[in-house]
C-alpha cells in the first residue's frame, strides 16, 4: 500500500477531528490542510507566514540575480519576488490553462521570461491532469485524468546549457512529485554546485517519498546547508 494512503487511513479520526475543528475555513487554505492530513507542519509553517509573510522569500538576491521558477503556475511567486529583488526570473510552466493566466499578468515583465514547458530529469512528453494548482503528472489525492493533455517536459541540465545559465541564485520547485527526479538530476550531474538556494516542496503523496526525500536531502547536504524546513511542505537549502 502506498505509504500515504496508509497513514491517511491510520489517522482517520484525527483527520476527522481536525475537519470539525476547521469547520469555518474554507477554499485553498482548506484544501492545503486536507492534502497535508493537517499535519503539525503545515500548522506551523502556518503561522511562520502570518507572523512574517516574507521568511520563506529572504534569501541573498539582487537585481542581478538568476531565478529558476520551476512550477510557475499563474505567476504569483515570480511576481512577489521579482517585487521584492527585481532579479532575472526564468518561470517554468507546462500548464496551457496557467500558462494564459500568466501572460496576462506578467507578459510585460522585461525580467520574467516564461518557458512553456516543465523541468525534468530528461526531456520527455507525459499526460498531464490539468487540475489547477494540483497539476501533476502523477497519480495524487484529488487527481483526475479525465481532463488531460500532453506536456512537455525537459531536462534541466540541458536547458541550463541552452540558456547559457553558470548559475541559478535561487531554485524554487514546486511539480506535484517531479521534484525527486529533477534535484537527482542535478545531483548526478554536479550541476547541484551551480545551485546556491533550492527551496522545495516535497510532495508525500508519491510511492517512496520518504525514502526518496532522505536520500536526496543526504546528498544535498554535502554541499548545501538547510536553512530551514517543514517536512513535506516546503524547505530551503543554502550552498556551503
Amino acid at each position: 500500500m502506498n505509504f500515504y494512503r496508509f497513514k491517511k487511513t491510520i489517522l482517520t479520526p484525527y483527520i476527522w477531528f481536525m475537519r470539525w475543528k476547521e469547520r469555518e475555513t474554507t477554499g485553498f487554505k482548506k484544501a492545503v490542510l486536507e492534502i497535508m492530513l493537517y499535519s503539525p507542519a503545515i500548522y506551523s509553517y502556518i503561522k511562520e507566514q502570518q507572523e512574517n509573510p516574507d521568511f520563506s522569500n529572504r534569501v541573498d538576491l539582487d537585481e542581478h540575480g538568476v531565478v529558476f521558477d520551476v512550477g510557475a503556475f499563474v505567476g504569483d511567486w515570480s511576481k512577489k519576488l521579482a517585487e521584492l529583488y527585481d532579479p532575472f526570473i526564468y518561470s517554468f510552466e507546462p500548464n496551457e490553462r496557467s500558462i494564459s493566466i500568466f501572460k496576462e499578468r506578467l507578459g510585460d515583465k522585461p525580467k520574467i521570461k516564461l518557458l512553456e514547458y516543465g523541468l525534468a530529469g530528461s526531456d520527455k512528453e507525459v499526460a498531464f491532469s490539468l487540475k489547477g494548482m494540483g497539476s501533476s503528472a502523477f497519480d495524487g489525492p484529488g487527481i483526475t485524468w479525465n481532463d488531460n493533455h500532453t506536456v512537455s517536459l525537459r531536462d534541466i541540465k540541458g536547458v541550463m546549457e541552452e540558456l547559457n545559465i553558470e548559475r541559478i541564485d535561487l531554485l524554487k520547485v514546486n511539480i506535484e512529485g517531479g521534484e525527486y527526479e529533477l534535484l537527482d538530476r542535478l545531483i548526478e550531474t554536479g550541476y547541484i554546485g551551480k545551485v546556491k538556494c533550492i527551496c522545495v516542496q516535497y510532495h508525500e503523496w508519491i510511492d517512496g517519498a520518504h525514502k526518496m526525500r532522505r536520500r536526496i536531502n543526504k546528498a544535498l547536504a554535502n554541499t548545501h546547508a538547510q536553512d530551514w524546513c517543514y517536512p513535506f511542505v516546503w524547505e530551503q537549502w543554502t550552498i556551503k
